[in-house]
């Protein structure tokens, strides 16, 4: 028997599949839809907001001037801005990564060798996000 083959009784049924997928793609939806959304909308001026379709591009594209605009409200400051932005959650991630792992790797590692798991000394300082 292959590993990709999966017995019969294992394989989900047809319509388990299908609302599966029409669940996912409900989902998808809901998650880009407001990308699209947000790309749609910086191609238009504030009156074509307003009188045109929010899901459909106008007949006027405005994406320079809106940009223009943009710059100049924020002094040029925007990238700068997108930038600390991903630098703060960059470091943030990493952070928390790094306060994570030992101990999930402690547990692991014990657990897996028949006795009972056990918790590393750093373990209850990360365990608490106030603590960390």
């Amino acid at each position: 028997m292959k590993p990709t083959d999966t017995p019969r009784s294992l394989r989900p049924s047809v319509p388990a599949r299908a609302v599966t997928i029409a669940v996912l793609v409900i989902v998808l939806a809901y998650m880009l839809g407001p990308v699209y959304w947000l790309i749609v909308s910086s191609t238009k001026s504030n009156s074509d907001l307003l009188t045109s379709s929010g899901w459909w591009f106008s007949g006027h594209n405005s994406f320079s001037a809106n940009y223009s605009a943009l710059m100049s409200w924020t002094q040029g400051l925007f990238w700068r801005w997108i930038l600390n932005s991903l630098l703060y959650s960059s470091v943030a991630g990493c952070w928390a990564r790094s306060c994570r792992s030992p101990p999930a790797t402690v547990w692991r590692s014990s657990s897996s060798r028949g006795g009972a798991p056990s918790r590393s000394s750093s373990s209850p300082v990360c365990s608490c996000p106030s603590r960390c």
